[in-house]
């Protein structure tokens, strides 16, 4: 007994029909039937529209690279992922006799920025002390601190203002330590001055 009538009898699949589906294998692009042309190799763009120029430890490409720098320290974050957040200051008035409220826009708020990335050991029996130890150090720097980052220059983000930043063990893991961090954008001074002076 075929294995489709015995799946149809045990679970009461007579009324089913099965039809199968072939997808269409991808032809030359130089044809013009193709149904799925082939690219050449394309090398892979950064978030940028750059060149990919920096690589993970595991060889694969940092698509949105951030860099963070306090001072004369800085700190390369390959494997960051940051999420950015803006709100609008309004004021909500209520209105008797009235569904819901009015609202006055004014502007637009602060971006918030999350970053949640690890710093790891190259070693998978040793803890990144220093490495942790100089990037806590570098965070507490009192003060913005300078972001370079082609995905925050999306938001013209320039420089972060750290309000928290969480420090997450993982159980069973010796050579990662993970983190989050967050803030809200600021402005430097110069382009505050700059914009003032107008």
């Amino acid at each position: 007994m075929p294995s489709l009538e015995i799946l149809r009898g045990a679970f009461g699949l007579d009324g089913f029909e099965v039809r199968r589906y072939e997808l269409p294998v991808a032809q030359p692009a130089s044809d013009t039937g193709a149904v799925y042309p082939q690219f050449p190799n394309l090398e892979p763009l950064d978030i940028g529209g750059n060149a990919i120029t920096r690589h993970s430890w595991l060889g694969t490409p940092v698509f949105a690279p951030l860099t963070l720098r306090a001072g004369s320290n800085t700190i390369d974050l390959d494997n960051a992922i940051t999420q950015v957040t803006q709100g609008m200051r309004m004021v909500r008035t209520e209105v008797q006799g009235r569904s819901g409220t009015v609202k006055e826009y004014y502007s637009a708020d602060d971006y918030a920025v999350k970053i949640q990335g690890a710093i790891i050991s190259q070693h998978m029996d040793y803890f990144p002390y220093d490495r942790v130890r100089f990037f806590r150090e570098l965070l507490s720097t009192p003060g913005a601190i300078k972001a370079i980052s082609d995905y925050l220059l999306l938001f013209d983000i320039y420089e972060l203002a750290i309000e928290n930043v969480e420090w997450i063990q993982q159980a069973g893991i010796q050579n990662t330590q993970l983190f989050e961090i967050s803030g809200y954008s600021d402005s430097p001074e110069e382009l505050l001055e700059y914009v003032g002076d107008v």
